[in-house]
Formats: structure tokens, C-alpha cells, sequence
């Protein structure tokens, strides 16, 4: 197949874009935070803020049920959540497309405000960050200061930008590929007049 129209090939460079766009966003969250943590701490739906330490991650074999996670308090800002040492179990939504925590690993340590549904303790992805988050609230209670390990980076896990890398990179690759062919197409040969 060549292209040897202009309109040909950007035709072509379109569909190759888009189909990468599509698979560059095959990860991509429904869920959209907005705003930071600190803007939602006086909501009158949180009715805990915490600093914990991931305990338990939940088993996810992509279910869209609830699931619950075990965090171990290290700090109580507000709320009746426990004491710093005891663990909480928050249920949140098994996919962070449905704004339940993602990208947590055992010992991770986190910011997290809470609503509650009878005795549960609820929370999303929106509502939980990286310690520190919440730096300017006083505790209530909190664990000793100890000093903390840095986390070695594990590198089989998978960065948000992976995906988008990788789909960008080969849409570039095949659009230079069509733009080459269309200018290697669109070269004639010389006639071989006279010679037989």
C-alpha cells in the first residue's frame, strides 16, 4: 500500500495516534482527585484523619466489590479511629477506576481522612497521600518519632506513566515510519526510454 497523497498520510498518522492514545490510556482511572488534602480535613462527611502504616493489602483478583485494608495507626489528628499502634480496617473500592487505593505495598505509610458508614471505616484515593500531607493539623495521639527507612524501589512495579510512555513512543515510531514510506512512494523512477 502506498501513500501517495498528503491526505492519504495524514489520514494514516491520525488513526495511528488515536489507536495509540487508546492503548496509552488502557490504565487510566475514571476516578479524578482535585484539590489536595487539606482542603477536604473539615468536610463534615470525614469523620476521622489519620497517619497509618499499610498492614495488610487486600487480595485483588479484579473484583469491583469493596475490599478492606488493614493500616496500623501511627497518628490520630481527628476522630475517634483508635490509638496510635492499634490497626483500623478501611474499606475502599478494589480499583483505583473506582477511586479505591492503588500502588499500596505492605509498610507503606500514608495520610488518609475517613468516613464512616455505621461501624466501617470508608476512604478513596482521594482522600489519602503521602505522609506529611497533613503536616499542619495537630495529633491528637501519635506514635513515637523513629526514624524511618527509605523504601527500596522495587522495580517490577508499574509507574501510572508507563503505560502512556510506551503508547506514545510507538505512535511517534509508526508516524515516522508513514511519513518515510510516504516520501519514499512518492519518489519516481526514471523512465527507461530507448533501452530495451
Amino acid at each position: 500500500m502506498t501513500f501517495r497523497s498528503a491526505g492519504a498520510r495524514i489520514l494514516a498518522g491520525v488513526v495511528i495516534i488515536v489507536g495509540t492514545l487508546g492503548f496509552a490510556t488502557e490504565q487510566a482511572s475514571a476516578c479524578s482527585c482535585v484539590g489536595n488534602l487539606m482542603e477536604f480535613v473539615d468536610d463534615p462527611s470525614i469523620a476521622g484523619v489519620m497517619s497509618g502504616t499499610v498492614a495488610e493489602v487486600p487480595n485483588i483478583d479484579g473484583m469491583v466489590e469493596p475490599v478492606v485494608w488493614k493500616f496500623s495507626i501511627d497518628t490520630v489528628y481527628r476522630g475517634d479511629v483508635g490509638a496510635p499502634g492499634d490497626s483500623v480496617d478501611i474499606v475502599t473500592s478494589s480499583s483505583g477506576a473506582f477511586c479505591g487505593f492503588e500502588f499500596l505495598a505492605v509498610g507503606d505509610r500514608r495520610d488518609i481522612l475517613l468516613r464512616r458508614d455505621g461501624d466501617k471505616w470508608l476512604s478513596s484515593l482521594c482522600e489519602q497521600a503521602p505522609v506529611g500531607a497533613l503536616s499542619s493539623l495537630t495529633p491528637q495521639s501519635a506514635l513515637p518519632e523513629t526514624p524511618q527507612k527509605p523504601k527500596p524501589v522495587d522495580a517490577s512495579e508499574s509507574s501510572p506513566a508507563g503505560p502512556l510512555a510506551l503508547g506514545l513512543l510507538i505512535g511517534l515510531g509508526a508516524l515516522a515510519i508513514v511519513a518515510i514510506a510516504g516520501e519514499v512512494s512518492g519518489r519516481r523512477q526514471p523512465a527507461l526510454v530507448g533501452k530495451v
